[in-house]
């Protein structure tokens, strides 16, 4: 449903924007990472920003187009995204999938000991997220330290139960989205896994 709004919604307030240049999209909306810009859209009708076919290579300091044609330029700036790493860890101890990583609740790798912060991607602000990553992260250190049969308990729910983090929504195949979630439904999955552990669902503020 809001796949569909949205997907109006824009058609009514921005437009198409394939005659100003912009390919058509290859997929639905929604089925990609997000670009948000209140920037983009403006410069691109009046002209500021130019759109031009897809790079085919490079001759000297003509960038050579997929269309045969070419053009010079000062620079290029090659906005390339980045990879993943943890350079400390042995690689054969992480779950990786095609240059992501995707343990249950993006938290929880087979190994005693580690947990994994912010190697997350979604539809939203991924920083959100991070402060309730935390507090699972530190009762599940807890209950390892001082409740060993709670944190066999955790761990035998992480391996039986499958927590749906993406909400219904359906990616492109493609290495970015390995793994990638709904944030709201992330936090439901979160508070689905404290009330499996009957721990707190919300923070209790300590008594003075």
């Amino acid at each position: 449903m809001r796949q569909w709004i949205f997907t109006r919604l824009l058609r009514l307030l921005v437009g198409d924007l394939s005659r100003y240049g912009m390919p058509k999209p290859d997929h639905k909306l929604m089925e990609t990472h997000p670009l948000l810009s209140d920037q983009f859209v403006p410069h691109l009708r009046h002209g500021d920003i130019e759109i031009l076919p897809d790079i085919k290579g490079f001759d000297g300091d003509a960038v050579l187009f997929s269309d045969g044609s070419g053009r010079v330029f000062d620079q290029v700036i090659c906005a390339t995204g980045y990879d993943w790493e943890v350079p400390y860890i042995n690689p054969d101890l992480l779950p990786w999938s095609r240059g992501r990583l995707a343990p249950p609740l993006s938290i929880f790798p087979d190994v005693p000991n580690l947990f994994l912060l912010s190697f997350i991607e979604s539809n939203g602000s991924s920083f959100s997220l991070f402060n309730e990553m935390s507090w699972v992260i530190g009762r599940a250190i807890k209950s390892e330290a001082k409740a060993p049969l709670e944190y066999t308990k955790l761990r035998d729910i992480l391996k039986s139960t499958r927590f749906d983090v993406t909400g219904g929504l359906k990616m492109q195949d493609t290495d970015r989205h390995v793994g990638y979630m709904n944030n709201e439904t992330y936090r439901k999955a979160l508070v689905r896994l404290r009330k499996l552990m009957g721990w707190p669902v919300a923070e209790v503020a300590p008594k003075p």
